[in-house]
Order: structure tokens, then C-alpha cells, then sequence
């Protein structure tokens, strides 16, 4: 998947689906940030690149593609990015001390472009213990 023009990698089995983000489908819930109404089940929505850390003017998912996922407690939440690049296989690499020792991150691969790329665990970045990051 692809957040500005960073890529990531999220494991197949933790996707349960992906959808096209259409703005009449988007709430803002107070205090809570904004949700994705998919199928009349209300989920909460993240920007892949707030979660990460990263700065972003574009703070709006009005554009987009969101991947639909499970958290640890089995409740559904969505991650806005902006384009699904495919489904791959990948060699799985060890991860450095520095970079292992950072929540959500599960190892790394190498693209078929030569660049190296982060494998996510977007569960553990947006569900902290039993805090949710907000949105």
C-alpha cells in the first residue's frame, strides 16, 4: 500500500477488505475523529500517515482507497492510503534493534524495485493496550 509516496506492506490475512472512499460515506464523530460508514457498520478511519508519525497538510480522506481490518479485540477499523499497489510475496527480513524496538513495525522486505520497505502491523499502531489512537 502507498501513503503519499512512502510504500508499506500489511499482511494479507490481516485485510479483510478494500474499498473505494466515496466523501458521503465519511462522518466526523466528536471527539473521535472521523469514521467510515461501510455497509451500514460505523468504523473508525485513520490516515496511514498520522498513525506513522508523518507530517501531512491533507488531512482529509475525501480521496482514497480504504483497507478494512481487525484489530486484536476483533473490531473492525479502516486505514485511508492512497492506492493499493498489489498482492506480492516477500522474503521477510530481520529488523535492527532501533527499528524492531518501534510498536507496529514486523519486519521488512526488500521491493521488486530494489528499495526496502516496511511490513506493518496497523493494528498494533493504531490500537495501543486498550486505547485507541485518535483519528
Amino acid at each position: 500500500m502507498q501513503a503519499k509516496k512512502d510504500r508499506y506492506i500489511v499482511p494479507i490475512l490481516d485485510i479483510f477488505e478494500t474499498v473505494r472512499i466515496e466523501s458521503r460515506d465519511i462522518r466526523s464523530i466528536n471527539g473521535q475523529g472521523e469514521a467510515l460508514v461501510l455497509r451500514e457498520v460505523v468504523m473508525p478511519l485513520f490516515l496511514l500517515n498520522e498513525i506513522l508519525g508523518k507530517v501531512t497538510i491533507e488531512k482529509k480522506a475525501q480521496e482514497g482507497i480504504a483497507i478494512v481490518l481487525k484489530s486484536d479485540q476483533n473490531k473492525p477499523f479502516t486505514i485511508a492510503v492512497n492506492d493499493v499497489l498489489g498482492l506480492q510475496q516477500f522474503v521477510i527480513k530481520r529488523l535492527v534493534p532501533e527499528i524492531k524496538a518501534h510498536r507496529g513495525i514486523v519486519g521488512s522486505t526488500v521491493l521488486n524495485d530494489g528499495k526496502p520497505c516496511l511490513i506493518l502491523d496497523v493494528s498494533a499502531l493504531v490500537y495501543r493496550g486498550d486505547t485507541q489512537v485518535s483519528a
